[in-house]
């Protein structure tokens, strides 16, 4: 797992991304409204979870990965908090395969198209907190 960001305003969101430069972007997006964890690979971010026994008021995964893509990532982190489900949020880039979209829409969760623009994402994430 990588280093926290001090929280601003409270509640905590997870970004999940296997391009580091992304998730530090994304984090400094985000870190002067909530405290941001990342990772860098389905595994570290189930590993945080459990770490935070589901306790994330938003996750902010991407969708194509290696060894374990958003879905999946999202499947087995619902397995064992079944209420973190519906705080997933996955971004993606163009070119998914059709397949891979079918897995995601069954999901029902929300889809930003990356690049996200700050301005999105943070009303997304602001949104998340309130909840």
């Amino acid at each position: 797992m990588l280093p926290t960001s001090e929280p601003a305003t409270g509640g905590r969101v997870l970004v999940v991304d296997d391009e580091p430069m992304l998730c530090r972007a994304i984090e400094r997006m985000l870190r002067d409204l909530c405290q941001v964890v990342t990772a860098h690979d389905g595994r570290q971010a189930l590993e945080a979870i459990a770490a935070a026994a589901g306790d994330f008021d938003l996750v902010v995964s991407d969708m194509t990965m290696p060894e374990m893509d958003g879905v999946e990532l999202y499947e087995r982190a619902a397995a064992a908090y079944p209420e973190l489900a519906r705080r997933f949020v996955f971004l993606t880039g163009a070119g998914q395969d059709p397949a891979q979209g079918e897995r995601l829409a069954r999901t029902g969760r929300l889809v930003l198209a990356k690049p996200a623009s700050r301005e999105r994402l943070r009303a997304l994430v602001v949104q998340g907190l309130r909840r």
